[in-house]
């Protein structure tokens, strides 16, 4: 088959503009809410880019690793701008194959070597409360994203989305609110809305302004975004 030309490994597609790649499962996909938080991302100080939404409702962490290569990895070049890839899974690998918190960093891990060494920038999220099953789930979450957030960096991610951070998400017994989450896993319209605002100030502040580049501000009144991470008050009145 090689001999006659026909490509037996994975062929890299160069997109002709800046690239989001969402990678996860249900909740990524948007299961149980009218849309999914990667559709609802907003930006500043950075491209347009062409999203594209790759969850898989029940798909772990593993086989999304397992599989990358053939899938995402093949569109992290671009001709115009960055590729960023946010992965945002593992959920299902302990609440259906038991895994344990650090088996699914492990394929984090994996996955973030594989998207780095295709190209693209790559950040991490950690996970929502949970309750499936008549089992909380929330000392998993507790574990796995404690394991994510110390061990980050030295796997290989650029940054992390820290869903878990908002109370409304992340707390003990989150998944109880009817206002953020529709079956106490998947996230609502609400729940959606807050996990794209959450990953907006992510990227953001990533690509927004430094200390090498701050924002000048000459006006005497100004409201910070997310990606003022360093601002110059240089106003022209008093």
């Amino acid at each position: 088959t090689a001999q006659r030309g026909v490509p037996t490994s994975p062929v890299n597609v160069r997109l002709q503009a800046p690239q989001i790649h969402a990678i996860g499962d249900s909740i990524t996909y948007g299961l149980s809410a009218s849309f999914a938080w990667p559709n609802a991302l907003s930006l500043t100080r950075q491209p347009a880019y062409t999203v594209t939404d790759w969850g898989i409702p029940s798909a772990t962490i593993q086989s999304i690793a397992a599989s990358e290569a053939n899938r995402v990895a093949t569109r992290c070049l671009t001709n115009q701008g960055p590729a960023v890839a946010i992965l945002f899974a593992g959920t299902n690998d302990i609440v259906a194959e038991s895994a344990s918190a650090q088996q699914a960093v492990s394929s984090y891990a994996s996955e973030i070597q594989t998207l780095k060494h295709a190209g693209c920038t790559v950040f991490v999220a950690t996970m929502l409360s949970r309750f499936y099953a008549s089992t909380n789930y929330d000392s998993a979450k507790n574990s796995f994203d404690e394991l994510l957030l110390s061990q980050a960096k030295a796997i290989g991610a650029d940054g992390v989305v820290d869903f878990a951070a908002d109370p409304d998400l992340g707390a003990e017994g989150a998944y109880a609110s009817t206002t953020y989450f529709n079956d106490q896993t998947h996230p609502s319209d609400a729940g959606q809305t807050r996990l794209a605002q959450i990953a907006s100030n992510s990227l953001n502040y990533f690509y927004g302004y430094t200390v090498a580049n701050p924002h000048v501000v000459a006006t005497y009144t100004y409201t910070l975004t997310s990606s003022d991470a360093a601002v110059t008050a240089a106003p022209t009145a008093n």
